[in-house]
């Protein structure tokens, strides 16, 4: 076609008076239109369906991405796509453990239920929200977090990012990647992108170490749930490796709470720093918090609970515990230092009422004379909260030096009074026939006395008294 109107140009200009310079632009202006003209027929037959070619090899192209230093074998068809104006490469020898491919997931709507049907496969997550709403991944756990870190998921991203729902990406050893780009039209791209598909198959290829790519992954990946994922991992493939290890000593000083509350965890005795830093840290939330204080024990020190403890008591608009894993954690970490220090800061966090229950359990868990002295001494508390716990506490544990105290409570009425008439019946079922029982006094309900005759003794007047009964 461009021929014929080459020839028409020419004696065009025979005939008449036209200079070279009017000549040559002539000619250039026919050449632009046959060349869009050839583009738009070759991309209308594919768009509009009036020629089907099958896929056609590129040995030249895939002779030129073909790695010399790596056991890739790359193929490369052209003509491919929707369009059939696309290009594949096919990379065979990747990892044949992992299964990876694109999926278009379309956003949930609150007014259409979900299909039905059995439950999808059992996917892994890296712990990138971007990568994991966009791939469907399988493949052992370590394998997977070992390969997919941040540049493999990058390239990932960029080179699927126009395939088609459910192509499959990588397959038992073999890399599949499509992209939009004919090699007839745009050679320099498709090559560009050709070199990137290679680039994404070394990274596939099965790692020599997997511990020390996990290690890698675990310190440089910019995303802490990714990090995170790849340090349980190495400790659950290989704790004993001293790369783990080193990988868990660096994690414990990890920006991240939970990557640090991990490496803490399984460092032991050499993750208490880990510990409490994450006990220590506000940005931490309350099930952390609780994780760290718990797995310090004994090593929780008391200023480092009187600080934590601190938030702890900080309420909500219902007059509970913003944190009240963290408060129970701290109580039980109080309990076990059973000093007169921890007795004294129980005491006081008695009369709050979002701590007043682990407080008091505290109390009693650490007996002895001074707890029980705080817990009597609550009683007379104008806070309620305070005074049931303590005489919840008391009806279990306390012994007749609470009698009298229980006594005046129950004279405040409503639920204390009831609970004091139990915990009075509960110590006097402890306590009958030892020196310092307690004995109902005749004609007197829920009345407490000293036995006459009987210094320091407490004994049942009359007959044996029953447990007073609820109001």
């Amino acid at each position: 076609m461009f021929q014929g109107q080459a020839r028409a140009c020419e004696r065009m200009c025979r005939g008449s008076s036209m200079g070279v310079l009017e000549t040559a632009l002539l000619v250039l202006g026919f050449a632009g239109v046959a060349g869009f003209t050839s583009l738009a027929v070759y991309f209308g037959d594919r768009v509009f369906g009036r020629r089907s070619r099958p896929a056609l090899a590129v040995p030249e192209l895939a002779a030129a991405l073909q790695p010399a230093d790596a056991p890739l074998k790359v193929h490369v068809l052209g003509d491919t796509g929707f369009d059939e104006a696309g290009t594949r490469f096919v990379v065979e020898g990747v990892s044949d453990r992992l299964t990876l491919r694109r999926e278009h997931r379309p956003e949930p709507r609150a007014d259409v239920a979900p299909p039905g049907g059995p439950p999808p496969a059992p996917e892994l997550e890296i712990g990138d929200p971007d990568f994991d709403g966009a791939f469907f991944v399988l493949g052992p756990a370590t394998l997977v977090y070992a390969l997919l870190d941040a540049e493999t998921r990058r390239l990932l991203t960029r080179l699927t990012a126009d395939a088609q729902p459910g192509e499959v990406v990588v397959e038992r050893g073999v890399l599949t990647v499509s992209v939009g780009l004919n090699h007839r039209v745009d050679p320099r791209g498709v090559a560009a992108r050709g070199r990137e598909v290679v680039a994404l198959a070394r990274r596939l290829l099965k790692p020599g170490d997997v511990a020390a790519r996990l290690a890698e992954n675990a310190r440089r990946d910019p995303l802490p749930a990714v990090r995170l994922a790849n340090l349980g991992a190495a400790v659950r493939e290989d704790p004993a490796n001293p790369m783990t290890r080193a990988m868990l000593l660096a994690a414990a000083t990890d920006g991240d709470v939970d990557v640090r509350l991990r490496a803490g965890l399984a460092l032991g005795v050499d993750g208490t720093a880990a510990l409490v830093s994450v006990a220590d840290d506000p940005a931490a939330d309350d099930a952390a918090v609780e994780t760290a204080l718990k797995a310090l024990g004994p090593a929780a020190a008391l200023p480092l609970v009187t600080r934590v403890v601190g938030r702890a008591v900080k309420q909500d608009g219902r007059g509970a515990s913003v944190r009240p894993r963290t408060a129970g954690a701290c109580a039980d970490a109080l309990a076990l230092m059973a000093t007169p220090e921890a007795v004294s800061l129980l005491r006081g966090l008695l009369v709050s009422d979002a701590l007043a229950d682990d407080a008091a359990r505290a109390l009693g868990r650490i007996g002895g004379p001074a707890a029980e002295a705080a817990l009597i001494d609550a009683l007379d508390s104008s806070r309620l909260p305070a005074c049931l716990a303590a005489v919840a506490v008391l009806r279990d544990s306390g012994s007749a030096a609470a009698v009298e105290t229980l006594r005046q409570a129950e004279r405040r009425g409503g639920e204390l009074r009831r609970l004091a008439r139990v915990a009075i019946a509960e110590i006097q079922s402890r306590l009958t026939g030892a020196p310092g029982g307690v004995s109902l006094a005749d004609g007197s309900a829920g009345e407490v006395s000293l036995a006459p005759g009987s210094a320091g003794r407490v004994s049942l007047a009359g007959a044996a008294a029953e447990p007073p009964k609820a109001e």
